[in-house]
């Protein structure tokens, strides 16, 4: 299947094979790196990090292939978040919200700003939104613990839900509960993971037995009923939150993965002894294909597929020749 966009525009090369096509942006050089996709993308444009040696944020159309950098801001902070109907990517550096819209991101707005005074520390995880877009929440971290803070999008003010002696890496507001966010920490190679859903003024609720013993890349579903989660080298899974049980949806050797909001479509980078390749899975007739070549599990990026735009693409790291190239194939092509 043939974009009619993509084909024309120059920025991108069409790669034909086994009837899908592939666009791998020509220029400029880039790379999608672990967790450095923005959960949410509009229908046009992403945001991600990207580059070299000092990879930068930037936006990316999907339409023409044009990729406009918006922030020096350090890769290793919290992923952006952004806003599905305007494209607008909300950053936090140090305790500071700034808005970088789609058509000028290297224009930033600020926003407002976590109260230092309040929270402490450097932000370990964020930057998520509430459903009624009331509320930023982001978790601040010292040596001795972690808060979940809140920042109120209209008055400014800063509160604290939750504090806890441990590190987190993940807080994700609930898509259809704005009082409701989960919080987690990833396995460390593969071993380990934990997580809660901390409810505004009550405390958190660790998941525990609902997940299995080691896990990662916890994120929601899409009506927020569910939590789609990796069991490293064993699965993707979704634990049914309202039913209390959990599905391990596909058995495959895992490392990350996403999955439609549909829930029908699943993507995952795949370790097959010491190289890791970008497999999906069609799980209406449980069907499994291989997207991408293998590459070395020491490699400096990882594929880290994920479904964008609406669902039109799945975006990943290819390695052509060494050299990292952001590729988009079409959804409709792998139903």
């Amino acid at each position: 299947m043939t974009d009619p966009g993509l084909a024309e525009t120059p920025r991108f090369r069409r790669v034909p094979r086994e009837g899908i096509d592939r666009y791998r942006l020509v220029d400029p050089t880039r790379s999608v790196g672990p967790r450095r996709v923005a959960p949410v993308s509009t229908d046009r444009s992403v945001w991600l990090y990207a580059g070299g040696e000092t990879p930068t944020l930037g936006v990316l159309d999907a339409e023409t292939g044009a990729v406009q950098s918006a922030t020096a801001a350090t890769p290793d902070g919290p992923t952006p978040l952004v806003d599905a109907e305007s494209g607008t990517a909300y950053v936090l550096d140090g305790h500071a919200v700034a808005a970088h819209d789609p058509e000028r991101p290297a224009e930033p707005r600020s926003v407002g700003r976590f109260d230092p005074g309040t929270v402490p520390g450097t932000a370990a995880a964020g930057l998520t939104r509430s459903a009624d877009g009331e509320q930023f929440a982001a978790v601040f971290a010292t040596d001795d613990e972690s808060r979940l803070v809140t920042l109120s999008a209209e008055e400014g003010t800063t509160a604290v839900w939750h504090t806890r002696d441990r590190r987190y890496d993940t807080v994700r507001f609930s898509p259809s509960d704005a009082s409701l966010a989960l919080l987690a920490r990833d396995a460390t190679d593969g071993v380990g993971g934990e997580a809660w859903l901390a409810r505004e003024g009550l405390g958190a609720r660790p998941l525990g037995q609902l997940l299995p013993d080691h896990h990662s890349d916890l994120r929601w579903n899409e009506g927020g009923t569910g939590l789609w989660y990796v069991e490293p080298r064993r699965g993707v899974g979704l634990v049914h939150l309202e039913a209390g049980r959990r599905e391990r949806v596909w058995a495959t050797s895992a490392r990350e993965a996403d999955a439609t909001r549909d829930g029908d479509l699943l993507a995952a980078t795949v370790a097959d002894g010491e190289s890791v390749r970008v497999s999906v899975y069609d799980r209406r007739d449980d069907r499994e294909r291989t997207l991408s070549d293998p590459v070395p599990v020491s490699g400096a990026w990882t594929p880290r597929p994920q479904f964008v735009c609406g669902d039109r693409w799945l975006l990943y790291t290819a390695t052509i020749d060494g050299v990292p190239r952001v590729t988009l194939v079409s959804v409709d092509a792998l139903r």
